[in-house]
């Protein structure tokens, strides 16, 4: 059995939900999804992006590629076609 996890943010063009959703995707680069899904969701209450690296480096991630490919939205098309995919 395969089990895939599909991104279905709301809206790609929400500031957050996009954020988070790029975070879990640079994550899952480095085999960390659901490490970092987890820690977004446990940690909901710190918001923004300047604890997506500390969650990082919790994570033992590379922070400089996980902040790069979130800064130049490496996943934004991933993303969207996820959403694209999804229910209406």
């Amino acid at each position: 059995m395969t089990l895939m996890w599909r991104t279905l943010c709301f809206n790609s063009n929400h500031s957050e939900t996009a954020l988070y959703t790029a975070a879990s995707e640079a994550a899952s680069a480095q085999g960390q999804f659901w490490q970092m899904h987890e820690m977004l969701l446990n940690h909901g209450q710190k918001r923004g992006d300047d604890y997506l690296a500390e969650y990082a480096d919790k994570l033992g991630l590379n922070v400089t590629q996980f902040v790069r490919e979130i800064a130049r939205k490496v996943y934004i098309d991933c993303i969207n076609q996820d959403i694209a995919s999804g229910p209406t």
